[in-house]
């Protein structure tokens, strides 16, 4: 249901080496903390053959949810035959945190800062250089990417 280059991705390949005996919630929120200690939090994509500003995440998502529960988005479904852009512009601590908040209690599309577009076909996303990525909990190294629905799913297709 869900695709994401960034902190977000980062995050993702965080949890997973947080001890399983922790709840799902909390080895996101301390995968969130530990990441954002880390600093060096944005990167410059060119999407859609357009370079774009410095960014936190950039995630495409068919459905409201990803990661086990967290909701990204309201009134959009995994069968409206489009997919969902959701574009987080570089921004202080202070506003990372409230954005995360915001994805465990009504999702991001109302937040100010984020951008919300649907896309019909494909997304297509060049990085400056390898960066962690994820798709549905797992995670993965790459620069250029293709994104596109099919049938009630997304494709994720490396480009060399």
């Amino acid at each position: 249901n869900g695709f994401s280059v960034g902190v977000t991705a980062e995050i993702a390949a965080l949890k997973g080496a947080i001890p399983r005996w922790l709840p799902g919630s909390l080895k996101y929120m301390l995968a969130t903390f530990i990441r954002l200690s880390r600093g060096k939090l944005f990167f410059n994509p060119a999407m859609d053959g357009r370079q774009r500003s410095p960014l936190l995440s950039v995630m495409i998502l068919n459905g409201q949810f990803v990661g086990g529960g967290m909701r990204i988005l309201k009134d959009t479904s995994v069968d409206d035959g489009c997919l969902e852009r959701v574009v987080v512009p570089a921004m202080g601590i202070p506003a990372v945190l409230h954005v995360f908040k915001s994805v465990y209690l009504s999702g991001l599309s109302h937040h100010r800062d984020v951008e919300v577009s649907a896309i019909s076909q494909a997304c297509e996303i060049r990085l400056p250089h390898q960066a962690w990525c994820e798709t549905d909990g797992e995670t993965f190294a790459a620069s250029h990417l293709r994104i596109s629905i099919l049938t009630q799913a997304i494709m994720v297709r490396w480009i060399s």
